[in-house]
C-alpha cells in the first residue's frame, strides 16, 4: 500500500507491505557507512531534504515506511 497525504505545509508518503520483512537493526549495523541507491540512499536523499524518515520491519512482518516533508509554499 502506498499512501500520500497533504495537511497544511506537510506532505507525508507512506508505504507498507506484508511481505517477509527482515531484521532492520541488523541491516543498519551491517550497512553502517555505506552509501547507495538503496535504504541508505533513501535516508541520505530524505537528510537533505529535511525530512523525517522512519522505517520499521521485522521477520515475517513486511516493511513500512514514512516520509514527512514540510512544505513552504513561497521557496
Amino acid at each position: 500500500d502506498i499512501h500520500l497525504s497533504m495537511l497544511e505545509q506537510q506532505l507525508t508518503m507512506t508505504y507498507r507491505d506484508d511481505g517477509q520483512g527482515f531484521d532492520l537493526d541488523r541491516w543498519k549495523s551491517k550497512h553502517e557507512g555505506h552509501n547507495g541507491l538503496g535504504l541508505r540512499g533513501v535516508q541520505s536523499r530524505a537528510d537533505i531534504l529535511l525530512a523525517d524518515l522512519k522505517m520499521e520491519s521485522a521477520i515475517g512482518q513486511g516493511f513500512f515506511v514514512s516520509l514527512a516533508l514540510k512544505i513552504n509554499p513561497s521557496q
